[in-house]
């Protein structure tokens, strides 16, 4: 079976072209250099990486069935805007994802494919349990912020964020606390403010 509804070419994606344009594999036969099912994925997430395309945008751009997901059809012009790839390798990297085999790749599995991070604990999900944890103390009547801001002195030094992410996510590694730190200290302060702090987690 083919995908090749269309020729995909350029002056008929539109925009979804900026992906094609901007790709370092671009116009390559990656098929034959990146062998393997495995090599055309890790090709394709290190052009996604190196371009710093926004992986949802991404996505978003190419699903056309108003669900959400992703077709095998989807997925081959998708895939085809970065490099040739075949109706085969299509298939195949589609059913690696689709365990329940209803012709439907969400968001999810797109992930699975292409986001180096993926498994990993990221910032963004220690974000998702804050809130959590922010609205728990907001029904209780009580401040998160005011909890773990221990001197009174109304911002959160590295210290007090410590100790506020260990009490989310208590096998944070050093390196992770800081590196979740810088990402509310978006000013360069060393310290947070209640407004550092709120815009993060009410976003």
């Amino acid at each position: 079976m083919s995908y090749r509804q269309q020729p995909i070419l350029t002056s008929q994606v539109g925009q979804q072209s900026v992906y094609r344009s901007q790709s370092p594999i671009r116009n390559s036969q990656i098929s034959y250099k990146y062998r393997g099912v495995q090599g055309m994925i890790d090709a394709i997430r290190n052009a996604i990486q190196a371009n710093r395309i926004d992986l949802a945008s991404l996505f978003n751009r190419w699903t056309s069935n108003g669900d959400g997901t992703l077709t095998i059809q989807n997925l081959y012009e998708l895939l085809n805007s970065f490099c040739v790839v075949s109706d085969l390798t299509t298939t195949n990297i589609f059913n690696q994802v689709d365990e329940n085999r209803n012709g439907r790749m969400d968001y999810d599995e797109f992930r699975r494919l292409f986001d180096v991070t993926y498994g990993e604990y990221t910032v963004y999900n220690f974000i998702s349990q804050l809130k959590d944890a922010h609205q728990d103390y907001t029904r209780r009547g009580q401040s998160i912020w005011k909890q773990f801001n221990f001197d009174g002195n109304g911002t959160l030094d590295i210290s007090e964020f410590k100790v506020l992410a260990l009490a989310v996510k208590p096998n944070l590694q050093d390196w992770q606390i800081r590196q979740f730190f810088n990402h509310f200290d978006s000013r360069g302060a060393g310290e947070l403010t209640v407004v550092d702090f709120e815009k993060t987690i009410l976003a």
